[in-house]
């Protein structure tokens, strides 16, 4: 079986159909970028791909799932106002952005992962490894966090504040260094 549309937006559209949707949220985040959907992707709640404004088939499967919890991810640059907008119409959202990446990855790990024992980590700027490693840390019960050499601020503040104690890092060191690893989990 295909599942396909016209576009990102409407494949997208037809993987959540097929899915069902047995999740109590539904997440809304940019089709245009990667970052915020793949810290998302270990949470296993259904996210919905947006891009400037919300297409006529959209809203209609917002409209058929409105019992649900709704949550932008992203700042209204990822997500646009107009969107958020369109959302209120049927739904009130919740929108979990930071001032980067860094930032909004950890608010999304700490909405959906309490007190986690493990984190998984991943490069932020690139997405092959976070791809990959967004279902390890699914099935880890683990939350994936963003990070980068010189951006890992957000990191260790999560770490701090959520009592994880251990981490799994996806890829090699020229992405994330064990540097930048004992840095995050010392801090």
């Amino acid at each position: 079986e295909r599942l396909a549309g016209n576009n990102r937006y409407l494949t997208n559209l037809e993987i959540l159909i097929a899915a069902g949707m047995d999740s109590d949220a539904l997440l809304v985040a940019t089709g245009n970028n990667f970052a915020d959907s793949l810290s998302a992707s270990a949470s296993g709640k259904a996210i919905l791909l947006v891009k400037d404004a919300l297409t006529d088939a959209q809203a209609a499967f917002i409209k058929e799932n409105s019992d649900n919890r709704f949550y932008i991810l992203g700042g209204t640059a990822a997500v646009t106002s107009a969107v958020e907008k369109q959302l209120k119409q049927y739904v009130k959202p919740t929108r979990l952005a930071g001032g980067n990446r860094h930032e909004t990855s950890t608010m999304i790990a700490s909405e959906f992962f309490s007190e986690p024992e493990i984190a998984v980590f991943a490069y932020s700027k690139n997405f092959p490894d976070g791809l990959c490693a967004g279902p390890l840390a699914y099935i880890m019960k683990a939350p994936l966090i963003l990070t980068a050499p010189g951006s890992t601020a957000q990191a260790e503040a999560y770490i701090r504040s959520s009592g994880s104690e251990l981490g799994v890092v996806c890829g090699g060191t020229g992405l994330i260094s064990d540097k930048d690893m004992l840095k995050i989990y010392t801090n």
